[in-house]
């Protein structure tokens, strides 16, 4: 709960920061970017959480190679998650930059139509 509250800060900074130095563009980016940020965050929590409790059931069953098993099943999901998001970040933004140029020329201008 706490580490939701403390990035949910993290975002009301960010957003006042770049929403002062860049202006309405950067606070749009900004805006567009939470929700999956948030998302991410609550099923790693949901993931992470999981793997901690049946670790700890197998630590109070006295079986700590099981444990030891639950938790680096936990980590390389963790590291693998965190190397295949961004490929989905950038198709996201490709989609979103490709949908705001449409009906334009290649350099940025309204094409007659």
């Amino acid at each position: 709960m706490l580490s939701i509250l403390s990035g949910c800060a993290n975002i009301i900074a960010d957003g006042m920061i770049v929403g002062q130095l860049i202006g309405a563009a950067g606070l749009t980016a900004i805006n567009l970017c939470v929700p999956v940020y948030l998302v991410l965050c609550i099923l790693g929590s949901f993931f992470v959480s999981g793997a901690a409790i049946s670790a700890s059931n197998e630590i109070g069953q006295d079986n700590d190679e099981q444990a030891q098993k639950y938790y680096g099943i936990a980590l390389t999901a963790c590291l693998v998650s965190s190397l295949v998001a961004p490929q989905f970040d950038d198709i996201t933004m490709m989609c979103l930059l490709y949908k705001g140029q449409e009906g334009k020329n290649e350099r940025g201008e309204a094409l007659d139509q």
